[in-house]
Parts: C-alpha cells; sequence; structure tokens
C-alpha cells in the first residue's frame, strides 16, 4: 500500500519594482510529495490452541485428584478470547535507513503454531498414508485366504468324488455279494437235496439187505446180493459224506459271505456319513468364500476411500505450507526503510510493519 507524505515548503522573496517603490515581501508556499509503501501485517491462519491438550476432561470421581488426570481448562475459553488473533514479531532483519531490493526479507513472525499446524497435517498425511498400506496388506491376507479356500474345495470336491466312488465300488460289491450269496444258498439247497436223496437209498439197500434171507437160502430172482448190497450201501455212504463237506464249504461260503456284507454295509454307512461331512465342509468353504469375498469387496471399498484421504490429506499440508511462508514478510518494492517494528511487537492483522519510500524523484509542487 502507498500513502503520500507531504511537507510545507515556504520561501521568502524580496522583490523590486521598476518604478523603485518601497521593497515588498512574497510569500510563496510549496508542497514535497513522495509516495510511502506500507507493508502491513498479513493475517495469519494461526490454529487455535488447545488448553485440553494432553489433560483428561474432567478428574476422577471422589478421592484425591490424580495429577496424570487433571484439567488445565476449557479449550473452547481459549478460542473466545482469540489466541492467534495477534501476530509476535520474532526477527527483524532491516533497520531504518536500510536500502533494500524487492523481495527481501524484512520481518520473520513467529511462526511456532503454523509449523506446529505443518507437523500435525503431515501426521495426518502420514496416517492417511499408513491406512492405505495396512488395507493393501489386508486385502494381500484376504487374496490368500481365497486363495487357501479354493485350494481347500478343490480338495474337498476331489474327496468328495473319490468317496462317491468308492460308495458305487462298496455297492457294487455288496450286490455281488449278495447275488453269490443267493447263488450258494441255492447251491446248498441242491445239495441237501441230494444227500436226502443218497440218505434215503442207503437206507432202502439197508432195508433190503436187512430183508434177504439168511445164506446160503437162495434169493429171488433179481434181488442184489449181500455183497451187492454191502457195496452199495458203502458207496452211498461215501457219496453222502462227499455232500456232508461240500455243505460244510458251502457253509463257510456262506458264513464269510454274511460278514463280508456286514462289514460292506458298515463301509457304506460309514461313506456316507464321510460323504455327509465332505458336503458340508464344501458347504462351509462356498459360506467361507462367500464371506472372503464380501471382506476382499469392503477392503477394496475402503481402499478407495483411503486413496482419497490420501490425496485429500496433502492439501493441509500445501495449505499449511503456503501459512508458514506468510510468516516471513518481504519487501514489495526497492526503496528506503523509513521505519519498522520491533522484535517482541505483538501487531494485529493489517498493523503496519515497515515503511518503504521506493526509489523514485521527488516531486516539488509550488
Amino acid at each position: 500500500m502507498s500513502r503520500r507524505l507531504a511537507a510545507v515548503l515556504t520561501t521568502t522573496a524580496l522583490l523590486a519594482t521598476a518604478c523603485g517603490t518601497p521593497s515588498s515581501e512574497l510569500r510563496v508556499q510549496g508542497n514535497v510529495a513522495d509516495d510511502v509503501t506500507v507493508v502491513s501485517v498479513p493475517p495469519l491462519a494461526v490454529p487455535a490452541v488447545d488448553l485440553d491438550a494432553g489433560f483428561a476432561a474432567e478428574p476422577p470421581a471422589g478421592g484425591e485428584p490424580d495429577p496424570t488426570t487433571m484439567t488445565m481448562g476449557d479449550s473452547r475459553t481459549a478460542a473466545s478470547l482469540g489466541i492467534g488473533s495477534f501476530a509476535a514479531v520474532a526477527a527483524v532483519s532491516v533497520h531504518e535507513g536500510d536500502r533494500v531490493s524487492e523481495g527481501q526479507q524484512l520481518v520473520q513472525l513467529d511462526d511456532r503454531l503454523l509449523r506446529a499446524a505443518l507437523r500435525s497435517a503431515e501426521a495426518d498425511a502420514a496416517v492417511a498414508g499408513a491406512q492405505a498400506e495396512v488395507l493393501d496388506a489386508a486385502t494381500a491376507d484376504a487374496e490368500d485366504a481365497r486363495q487357501e479356500i479354493a485350494d481347500k474345495r478343490v480338495e474337498v470336491v476331489d474327496a468328495l468324488a473319490e468317496l462317491r466312488d468308492r460308495r458305487a465300488d462298496v455297492k457294487k460289491a455288496i450286490r455281488q455279494l449278495t447275488s453269490t450269496r443267493a447263488d450258494l444258498k441255492a447251491q446248498r439247497a441242491e445239495v441237501r437235496k441230494a444227500r436226502a436223496g443218497l440218505v434215503a437209498q442207503r437206507e432202502a439197500a439197508e432195508e433190503l439187505l436187512a430183508s434177504l434171507p439168511p445164506a446160503p437160502a437162495p434169493l429171488p430172482p433179481g434181488v442184489p446180493t449181500r455183497e451187492e448190497l454191502a457195496a452199495a450201501i458203502a458207496q452211498l455212504t461215501e457219496g453222502i459224506a462227499k455232500l456232508d463237506g461240500v455243505l460244510k464249504k458251502l457253509d463257510a461260503g456262506l458264513a464269510e459271505l454274511d460278514k463280508g456284507l456286514k462289514q460292506a454295509r458298515s463301509g457304506l454307512t460309514k461313506l456316507d456319513e464321510g460323504i455327509a461331512k465332505a458336503t458340508d465342509g464344501l458347504h462351509d468353504l462356498d459360506d467361507a468364500a462367500a464371506e472372503v469375498e464380501d471382506a476382499i469387496a469392503e477392503l477394496a471399498r475402503l481402499r478407495r476411500l483411503a486413496a482419497v484421504a490420501v490425496d485429500t490429506a496433502a492439501i493441509p499440508v500445501e495449505l499449511a505450507t503456503l501459512r508458514l511462508a506468510d510468516a516471513v514478510v518481504t519487501a514489495p518494492t526497492a526503496g528506503t526503510v523509513l521505519s519498522v517494528a520491533a522484535a517482541g511487537d505483538q501487531l494485529s492483522p493489517g498493523a503496519t510493519l515497515v515503511l518503504i519510500r521506493p526509489e523514485q524523484a521527488t516531486r516539488l509542487t509550488i
């Protein structure tokens, strides 16, 4: 800002008239006009001071107050008193009469709160960046979990297919064993029938042998001799013994078949239980996969928000940097310092810090 300063110059001249009349005095008034640049205190955007920082809002109820939780005051009171609305002159780089160039530093204002605001903004930006990194790590873990669930699901699906194949094999084996058992039972029935026939024949031969007249009485025509009957009875007995062995083997085979069928049915039950568990496990894996997918989608949404937060967190840092630069007052033009504030002065925004007379010719008006 420029301001015009005026000085009054009075000049007295003695003029003589050509007629030789008595001398008279003539007063001439003039103004010396100079433009002066006024450097004012900039309106620093200083954050309000929180007097509660590091203290609890209220002391503990009852008993002696704990020094670590004592409150210092209400920070809203500090805001209403306008702390930070006055600027303190921290250092002065020029003196009255100094010649300065445009852009030269004149005054350094107290910038401690501004530096604190910059550190706070940088800390917030760092937190935003750290949150993005945490979300990236969480997303990577979720991706690993999704892959692990997918691998487990493949394993369970393969195991379920194998269990079903085994169940089909067991069912086939049960059908074969059941068919074989039925065949053995039919064979056993035939053998028993054949044995019963041989037994009946032997009994008839024995009865016939017993009915023969004692030797040497002649036998009726067509009646076998005692020797023939004895040989036939021995042959029938041998056949019955062979059939008894076959029946024993058939009974043993049926017992083994019954045992195998019992084990097969028990294995089938276990396979059914295993298939049920594998199916439940597959459903659980599907539920877990759905939850992981939801978590990944939520993390992606949060990551986008974190990216926005990272981008927006840079704005307060830039603003705090610009506000910090306002604390350094420089010369707007080259000239001579007419007056300057002193270090330690407390000035309100708009107050005069430095007066500079620009380097230009002085104008005199008379």
